[in-house]
């Protein structure tokens, strides 16, 4: 389901595994607190901070990441959420598109989508957006997946919070 970007000498990039939630305010600190926890396992991990979030750049599979965060008692850390999918654009509502087609592409269905913006985009602009384009795709279906895409500046995250009841 990951695909893994090559860089020079074939060695795997870093890419966007998962989102982490945390308290306004205590962004640097949880930061430092991950790059603790995840440094040993992956040398090449990285931690861009966002309001309310952290986006976790690493070699490990998202689970891996998640578990490997939540072993240790992080305080300030609300959540930490697997990256189902990602997409990168310089403009986010590109972003966004580039990601919905994407999972159109792979026949993930949602139940519901929610949206949680930290960068230029505006929530409510976000939202419209979202839900035309879902509807436009007929993504939606009462037995899927609960999903949240967070926008983290130029990237679009599609995280799951709940498995599809199919």
């Amino acid at each position: 389901m990951f695909v893994l970007v090559t860089g020079v000498g074939g060695r795997e990039e870093p890419r966007l595994a998962a989102v982490a939630i945390v308290r306004p305010g205590s962004e640097a600190r949880v930061r430092l607190d991950l790059l603790d926890a995840l440094y040993p396992h992956d040398t090449s991990v990285r931690v861009e901070v966002y309001s309310g979030a952290l986006a976790i750049f690493s070699r490990l599979k998202p689970g891996e990441v998640r578990a490997l965060a939540e072993r240790y008692p992080i305080r300030g850390l609300t959540a930490v959420r697997e990256a189902v999918e990602v997409a990168c654009d310089a403009d986010p509502r590109a972003a966004i598109e580039a990601l919905l087609r994407r999972v159109a592409e792979k026949g993930l269905k949602f139940a519901r989508v929610e949206v949680r913006t930290r960068g230029s985009l505006r929530g409510r602009d976000a939202e419209q957006l979202i839900k035309r384009i879902v509807r436009d795709l007929r993504l939606l279906d009462k037995l899927g997946a609960k999903a949240r895409i967070e926008v983290l500046g130029p990237y679009a995250v599609l995280c799951l919070l709940s498995k599809s009841k199919r």
